[in-house]
């Protein structure tokens, strides 16, 4: 490699560090520290870390994801300003993913942030041979639905319920649910949320 190699890979690394270190800063519509619960838990994150049974002796582990073709048609379709509207009222477009882990244990939980510490959502691992309950469909949707309202405030009766299955598993019954709210029609905007109720728990 070349002398003049080097310094022009060590700018662009300069360059990309820098970039990267103020993307919180610098990105034209999520108008909120992107980092904050990167590497500190929320507060609402240690609520419900700790009523799923997770709390005692387990390591988080942390990274930011930014959904960028979902930016990209958000500010072209609504423009700047109701895009961050929309990011502000909890669109998942950007969020911080925390894993929480304990040594010797198989199962883990997932916590889905808002980069402003709001809960997205969860998954719980639960193990194929694991022993639940075999709910009926209607008994797994309206759990489901209280889930979503009480662990993570979501206005459920703005949801649809656009797609179930059921899968039997060894000792249980697994149900996947997934509900749709339409925010616009012209231009389209829909947001999904899936959720996995494993026998008689929410995962």
């Amino acid at each position: 490699m070349r002398r003049g190699d080097v310094l022009l890979l060590i700018v662009a690394l300069c360059a990309g560090a820098l970039c990267f270190t103020n993307l919180g800063r610098l990105w034209p519509l999520v108008d909120v520290d992107l980092f904050a619960h990167r590497d500190a838990p929320a507060e609402a994150e240690l609520v419900l870390v700790e009523a799923l049974g997770f709390g005692a002796h387990a390591q988080r582990g942390a990274r930011l994801r930014v959904e960028e073709p979902a930016l990209d048609y958000l500010q072209h379709a609504f423009g700047r300003d109701q895009a961050q509207e929309l990011i502000r009222a909890g669109l998942p477009v950007a969020q911080v993913r925390a894993t929480w882990k304990r040594a010797g244990d198989a199962d883990s939980l997932t916590v889905f942030l808002h980069p402003d510490g709001r809960l997205l959502g969860f998954n719980r691992g639960v193990q194929e041979d694991a022993v639940g309950a075999a709910l009926a469909d209607a008994a797994a949707e309206d759990l489901a639905r209280a889930a979503l309202a009480d662990r993570l405030g979501v206005p459920v009766a703005a949801y649809a319920l656009t797609r179930r299955s059921r899968h039997e598993r060894p000792a249980r019954s697994d149900h996947e649910l997934s509900f749709e709210r339409r925010y616009s029609d012209q231009p389209e905007l829909r947001e999904r949320i899936d959720v996995l109720v494993a026998g008689d728990q929410v995962a």
